[in-house]
């Protein structure tokens, strides 16, 4: 999924699949720290890598997204008999390279994964932005009901 800011109907799509994430992660939390890898919690949104998670394993419980640049860095040439082809290679952009617009980005897209999750004007609220060395994460304290217990019995 690539996204295009002046086009409603790219916005429109991003922001259901912005839900959809939320819906994942609330169904299926992420019980150990390794399953925050998972396929399920990932996507991609032009060159930006996207990561959204609930994680129970940890104390308080967390909502928490990441977003990381990959960048195209090079070709590799792969040869199988008589053929040749260039396969383009990507590389995660190290934060310490990123522009402040790289910066405003992150922080939009995460807030629109956050969605609901935020409540603006909640000044108990403790969300906390971390600038990590591959990218930027935002971290929200879980509150409500642990409805995935339900799902389990």
């Amino acid at each position: 999924m690539s996204l295009d800011f002046s086009n409603r109907l790219d916005i429109d799509t991003f922001k259901k699949k912005c839900r959809e994430q939320r819906e994942i992660a609330r169904k299926y939390p992420a019980y150990d720290r390794r399953m925050a890898t998972c396929e399920d919690y990932s996507w991609k949104l032009g060159p930006w890598s996207l990561t959204f998670c609930l994680e129970v394993w940890r104390e308080p419980l967390v909502w928490h997204g990441s977003a990381a640049i990959i960048e195209q860095i090079g070709y590799q040439s792969v040869e199988w008999g008589k053929t040749r082809a260039e396969i383009p290679q990507d590389a995660l952009l190290s934060t310490s390279s990123w522009v402040e617009d790289h910066r405003e980005q992150a922080r939009f897209i995460l807030g629109e994964i956050m969605g609901d999750i935020l409540r603006p004007g909640d000044d108990r609220q403790r969300a906390l932005e971390i600038l990590g060395l591959w990218a930027m994460h935002h971290i929200v304290e879980f509150q409500g009901e642990k409805t995935w217990l339900k799902n389990q019995n």
